[in-house]
């Protein structure tokens, strides 16, 4: 039975995590952005805002940390049935919201779902772009490209800080990386290259495996270093790693308006899914 009492929004500290946790269990009304962080390791960042009911029993909460520096992405929203998300998503948007710091980050938000999607729109934020999914199709086996000039080998620890430099100049704010989920993504990584020339890192990449299913997390090359064969030479080598390993399935990624990457992916095979999902954005005052 929903609660007719005015619920009262704090800040999520570590007494709520056995609740956020359950929270998330749920299978209505739960919107996790991908990525590599779990539920707890987000608990440490704010805002991160809580509805709990008169026993105490949380029944909503929105995390939305500034990650990167300049744009704060709904990490994650839930609301436990029958209580709405239209309900409880003013009451902690609005917390939320004054919690971030200034000059206010833009707010963004990927639409996973429909229900999260029209929750969105309704709570002014306007759709800037989509994220498509491709697949490597193996009938296409790409042509090995001509050996650049540079040096490619596997990615360590010590690269880590020059890959957050080159992730910074080749992405724009909205889709640059932290240093926390570059760490993570690496530590979490199936197959992670870079590629070297005279000490400095020019490109990279970064990819996951789950069960049976391969994902190229990030590929990003120098601005100073594109159009020389570097991003063709990447794929091509976690290709040829992906056919000696037993997934079975290989994708990738992007933004609708890059045109420039689809086009790279294409060319090494990789085929629209047809699959995307709206980019919402919210600016507040």
């Amino acid at each position: 039975m929903v609660s007719t009492a005015v619920p009262q929004p704090h800040p999520a500290g570590v007494k709520d995590r056995p609740g956020i946790l359950d929270l998330f269990k749920a299978r209505k009304y739960v919107h996790r952005h991908p990525g590599w962080r779990s539920i707890p390791e987000w608990l440490t960042k704010q805002p991160f805002w809580v509805l709990e009911s008169e026993t105490q029993d949380i029944f909503a909460a929105l995390a939305c940390p500034v990650e990167p520096q300049g744009v704060a992405w709904v990490r994650l929203f839930a609301t436990r049935f029958p209580n709405r998300p239209a309900n409880t998503w003013p009451l902690l948007s609005e917390n939320v919201c004054q919690a971030l710091p200034n000059p206010k980050p833009v707010v963004a938000a990927l639409g996973l779902s429909n229900w999260f999607s029209e929750l969105l729109k309704k709570n002014r934020f306007q759709e800037q772009n989509r994220i498509v999914i491709l697949f490597w199709d193996a009938h296409h086996q790409p042509a090995k490209p001509k050996i650049p000039q540079f040096h490619l080998r596997q990615m360590t620890n010590t690269d880590l800080i020059q890959v957050l430099k080159l992730d910074r100049q080749a992405f724009k704010p909205l889709w640059q990386i932290s240093w926390e989920s570059l760490s993570t993504a690496f530590q979490q990584s199936a197959f992670a290259t870079i590629a070297e020339s005279h000490g400095e890192v020019v490109g990279y990449q970064i990819s996951t495996t789950t069960h049976n299913s391969t994902c190229l997390e990030r590929l990003a090359v120098s601005p100073d270093h594109q159009n020389q064969g570097i991003g063709t030479t990447l794929i091509y080598d976690l290709i040829d790693d992906f056919q000696l390993s037993n997934a079975s399935h290989l994708t990738v990624n992007t933004q609708q308006d890059n045109l420039s990457s689809q086009a790279l992916y294409k060319k090494m095979g990789f085929e629209m899914t047809g699959e995307s999902y709206p980019v919402f954005v919210y600016q507040p005052e």
